[in-house]
């Protein structure tokens, strides 16, 4: 996964799939990398299938963000992706552009 960090934003860029078999260490190293910064995005732009252990870890991620009025945000979501998210009505949840 490469990350990149400017001012207050930091980027992720997961790349291939987000499912059980890597959801932890994608999980661990986001909640590493985000001290200090008040805007985290997800570029999905390579991803190609989430799992609902995925759907599981951004809504924790959501949650938590949210409680410390921090910005979460999906972007470039392929339309695979979108769709699995769709289904779980997670569109209206998460900030997508």
């Amino acid at each position: 996964m490469q990350i990149e960090k400017t001012n207050d934003t930091v980027l992720f860029r997961p790349g291939g799939e987000l499912s059980l078999e890597n959801i932890s260490q994608v999980k661990s190293e986001i909640l590493k990398q985000i001290e200090g910064f008040t805007r985290i995005i997800i570029d999905m732009k390579h991803l190609d299938y989430i799992d609902s252990s995925a759907i599981g870890m951004l809504v924790v991620l959501h949650k938590k963000f949210s409680a410390e009025n921090k910005i979460f945000m999906l972007i470039d979501v392929p339309e695979t992706v979108f769709e699995i998210l769709r289904l779980g009505h997670m569109d209206k949840l998460f900030t997508i552009r």
